[in-house]
């Protein structure tokens, strides 16, 4: 089998190591820059849970992003109180309320 003699090339497998290793890394590191930077980590908490994600405005200007269950229109937080939605404003990838 000459032709397959490069299958066991120890060279060729701590390379492909060393490249994967390498790769995940960088994976890593990018998760926890959108972790950090964006709201990814949110939306994704919300996709897996099926909730939609509710944005509440502060006086500050600040938004908090929070998936939540809203049962028959009503919003409950234990930090922003109970909320009735009336309309709410809904993305076409992510469901989102906007209160």
């Amino acid at each position: 089998m000459a032709g397959m003699d490069w299958i066991n090339n120890i060279y060729i497998w701590m390379g492909g190591t060393f490249l994967f290793l390498i790769l995940f890394i960088l994976l890593f590191i990018l998760l926890i820059f959108l972790a950090k930077k964006t709201h990814a980590i949110i939306e994704f908490k919300a996709l897996l849970k099926g909730h939609p994600i509710c944005q509440f405005y502060e006086d500050s200007g600040y938004v908090q992003w929070k998936a939540v269950k809203p049962e028959a229109g009503i919003i409950q937080d234990k930090n922003y109180g109970t909320y009735i939605i009336i309309s709410p404003v809904s993305s076409s990838f992510i469901k989102s309320l906007t209160l």
